[in-house]
């Protein structure tokens, strides 16, 4: 970019969000969606061989991404007609659809030709470049030139273009095998985030107070969001991921217990505390995996914590403000870092997001860790998991981190409240409250409540044993 800097720059478009957002769509688009979108200024060389300026519309969240290809495109002189926010192309005249032809677009708020599904397009999550050399072809049917891969500013398989979209998880259509889509990248919401702008949220609801209410008055620094089951699960073009459990997921549906709600409470939460971070939480469950895939090879997994930070990502969330922290095994391993990370970075309001089942579990293990007579007696168990030489002295170096952390979380007057993810989502929407109660009705759900409850007898009893494998696993993993 430093190259153009000296460059006089064309201006295609200088709208303002507001102006870009009245500009006329095939459709009305809901006000759930409008309050997700932003503008950014983007540059790039046209055909005219001249530095110009557009602007595009899309998902606040994935500005950046699109930002960042715009810099690219500019940096190698990959040539781009236009890009202008513009009206559905059915209110145009005949000299403005002539005009904006081959104009690159993101927000349009429409259906996928042909059905009566709502476009990426529609929640910002896509856009189109060069559209009218980026062919889009099924069967009998284009849209465009003949797509020829000579042609510049054409978008093909090698692209450093299309490599830097793909990197950052968005979908190329021309990859794709059912058509053929060259101009379109996109980086849609999952199903069970994308039904939010399916249903009209009740607006009586009075959401902040509810919220502030759940989180103590709080205004967190952080949200904590503990471990959950996650999935494998394979696309429409045959490619593998991974994501956390939904409510009636194939990964062990006999003990579902809500995972996915987890997430989406903490993206729920993170519109209303922007300057909050959030803090994804535990490892590759490798004994659960190997149970459920009949094998010893785990090794392709990604940990909880990557897997809820993907999920948080996909549904809008900057990437700068989520922190991935693998190594915990347990939900005590869990509380320790909550301690630990709140005293080294002086967040001094948490909010820890998890079930409604575990809430009682988290407050009670870290009630255990901030008494001083009942942390000691947990040190003596967990010590023999740990034999005489280095694993010893790794242990004591460790527990000796979390002392230091109890007394700078005393010092700091830490406030830490336990958030119950099924309630922030029964006041997300109507649409959510459904899904809840569903549920809740569910026999996996009403087993892990059950289960939790027995715990959280052993643990107040004092019969509780922690000394197992996986708290074994988290000090080494610390090495």
């Amino acid at each position: 970019m430093s190259e153009t800097l000296s460059e006089s720059i064309i201006i295609d478009s200088n709208l303002t969000l507001e102006q870009a957002l009245s500009l006329k769509q095939q459709l009305e688009p809901p006000s759930e969606v409008l309050g997700k979108l932003g503008i950014t200024d983007v540059t790039y060389y046209s055909f005219d061989g001249k530095l110009h300026q557009g602007q595009v519309v899309l998902d606040r969240g994935l500005l950046a991404d699109v930002k960042g290809a715009f810099d690219l495109m500019t940096q190698i002189k990959f040539p781009v007609f236009s890009v202008i926010p513009s009206m559905d192309r059915s209110f145009m005249t005949d000299e403005e659809k002539a005009k904006t032809v081959n104009n690159s677009n993101g927000f349009s708020y429409r259906k996928v030709v042909g059905t009566d599904r709502l476009s990426n397009h529609s929640f910002g999550r896509a856009i189109d470049i060069n559209p009218q050399i980026n062919t889009y072809i099924k069967g009998e049917y284009s849209y465009g030139l003949d797509y020829d891969p000579t042609k510049p500013g054409t978008l093909t398989e090698d692209s450093v273009i299309v490599q830097y979209f793909k990197n950052r998880g968005w979908e190329w259509g021309g990859d794709w095998v059912d058509r053929k889509d060259y101009m379109h990248f996109e980086k849609p919401l999952e199903e069970e985030q994308s039904n939010v702008f399916e249903v009209k949220i009740d607006q009586s609801i009075p959401k902040e107070e509810y919220y502030r209410e759940q989180l103590g008055e709080i205004t967190p620094d952080v949200f904590f969001v503990l471990g959950g089951g996650n999935r494998e699960v394979t696309d429409s073009k045959g490619r593998k991921s991974h994501k956390t459990s939904p409510y009636k997921g194939r990964f062990f549906p006999e003990k579902t217990g809500g995972a996915k709600a987890r997430p989406l409470a903490a993206v729920e939460l993170s519109e209303f505390y922007p300057g909050a971070k959030i803090v994804t939480m535990s490892h590759r469950p490798k004994n659960l995996f190997q149970l459920a895939e009949q094998t010893t090879q785990p090794t392709d997994y990604p940990t909880f914590a990557h897997v809820l930070s993907d999920d948080i990502q996909r549904a809008g969330v900057n990437r700068d403000r989520i922190i991935e922290k693998p190594e915990p095994t347990s939900t005590l391993t869990e509380i320790m870092e909550v301690v630990k990370l709140s005293a080294q970075n002086d967040w001094q309001n948490v909010a820890v997001i998890t079930n409604g089942y575990q809430v009682e579990r988290a407050q009670r293990l870290l009630d255990i860790l901030k008494d001083g007579e009942k942390r000691i007696l947990l040190k003596n168990q967990l010590q023999f998991l740990f034999k005489i030489g280095e694993e010893s002295d790794l242990f004591n170096r460790e527990w000796q981190k979390l002392e230091d952390a109890l007394s700078k979380f005393k010092t700091n007057n830490v406030r830490v409240v336990f958030v119950s993810s099924e309630n922030v989502l029964k006041k997300r929407s109507p649409h959510y409250e459904s899904l809840i109660n569903e549920l809740m009705e569910l026999d996996g759900y009403k087993n892990v409540v059950e289960q939790e409850r027995v715990g959280n007898g052993k643990i107040a009893e004092g019969a509780y044993n922690f000394a197992q494998d996986s708290f074994k696993e988290y000090i080494l993993s610390l090495k």
